[in-house]
């Protein structure tokens, strides 16, 4: 008998080649992204249960407390000012308040009252800078934490700040009245990004699964303009 090795192979070996292939690459895919739902709904959570806990704690300690968010090294940390706070927010040109960069750009948002007033006592002519009111929350519970495996901080919208930050570090403030900003958090991990959304009026924050955006603060402005100038006009 004679015995020969068969050259190449058939159509049919090649196709099934195929398909186990694709079989596989799909499974790594579906994988991957039940991994990357996975990461995203853990840092999400994880904003969700700080909105929570800032709220809380303005409203138990009569403080006002800031959920400060790092865009650098993807950490969120706490803050709290035991006096009283004001939060000016830009308003296009009526704006109160000029945005800077960093860090100085949270301790210029959130000024003591009494500060403001020193200072402005001591150089009438000039405008000078203020120390945030804010110091760490202790316990090392409160202390920086990353907010996720593999989870960046893409971006943050907050009425006091004209864009959104995409760099340095951020923050999110709650009053001991039981209000906040509304406010907006991107996650993401690669190109999928989630968002996160608090509330104003009551620090509840939910869940997006897609790259949300509120509404620029200056339209707020405009719908209450409009409304103020109808009532005029009855």
């Amino acid at each position: 008998m004679r015995s020969g090795r068969r050259a190449g192979y058939t159509l049919i070996e090649i196709l099934i080649v195929i398909v186990l292939a694709a079989l596989v690459m799909a499974g790594a895919t579906v994988g991957y992204r039940a991994v990357t739902r996975a990461n995203l709904r853990t840092a999400c959570s994880k904003l969700v249960a700080a909105s929570r806990f800032a709220y809380a704690r303005s409203i138990a300690q009569g403080t006002t407390v800031r959920l400060a968010l790092d865009l650098g090294s993807n950490e969120l940390f706490f803050e709290e000012a035991l006096g009283r706070v004001t939060l000016a927010r830009p308003t296009g040109d009526r704006s109160r308040h000029v945005s800077v960069e960093g860090e100085e750009n949270r301790d210029e948002a959130a000024r003591s009252p009494w500060d403001v007033a020193r200072a402005r006592l001591a150089n009438p002519l000039e405008p000078s800078p203020v120390t945030s009111p804010f110091s760490p929350i202790a316990g090392s519970r409160y202390a920086r934490q990353a907010v996720g495996d593999g989870i960046r901080i893409a971006k943050i919208f907050v009425p006091h700040e004209p864009e959104p930050r995409d760099r340095g570090v951020g923050a999110i403030y709650y009053f001991p009245a039981g209000q906040t900003e509304h406010a907006v958090v991107h996650v993401a991990e690669g190109e999928t990004v989630w968002s996160v959304e608090v509330h104003p009026l009551t620090g509840r924050a939910i869940v997006r699964r897609e790259p949300f955006e509120p509404r620029p603060p200056e339209d707020d402005l405009d719908d209450e303009d409009d409304a103020a100038s109808e009532g005029d006009d009855a």
